[in-house]
């Protein structure tokens, strides 16, 4: 369920007092790639085939009021419509994963919310944003030399 917990918190949306429509449409994802980082996911070793799955019957559903768990009957006729037999474990643990991923989707909109899996300091690319503060410093300075 880790899995299931970090891409949550990737797919999030942190509220910000930052009204700017840019920073309200962001994921924590589209924030790390824009940042130069890149997305740390937990392994999954022989479960990659429960993941395909969980992607395929849809990680949530649209309810009409928003976005909801997988329920039991859509993933039974879904299962039945790929000609899948789905062990009772398997069929509890997706249905377990998309509850889970909701779950850390609402907790991941806290701005303070750190993620379930990986070190939130690594990030970003700590070259790229270096480069991005010496320019910020650099247009400061040359800024204060024309007044």
């Amino acid at each position: 369920m880790l899995y299931a917990r970090q891409l949550g918190w990737f797919h999030s949306i942190p509220q910000s007092r930052d009204k700017s429509a840019e920073s309200q449409r962001l994921t924590r994802m589209d924030k790390i790639i824009e940042n130069g980082g890149t997305p740390l996911l937990p392994p999954v070793g022989d479960a990659e085939y429960l993941l395909e799955y969980w992607r395929a019957v849809g990680m949530a559903i649209s309810n009409g009021m928003g976005t909801a768990p997988i329920t039991a009957t859509e993933l039974t006729h879904w299962a039945n419509a790929q000609g899948l037999e789905l062990a009772p474990w398997e069929f509890a643990a997706l249905l377990e994963m998309s509850r889970t991923y909701l779950g850390a989707m609402q907790q991941g909109e806290n701005p303070n919310s750190l993620p379930p899996y990986g070190d939130p300091v690594n990030q970003f690319d700590r070259q790229k944003v270096a480069n991005k503060v010496s320019n910020a410093f650099k247009a400061f300075i040359g800024a204060s030399k024309r007044k």
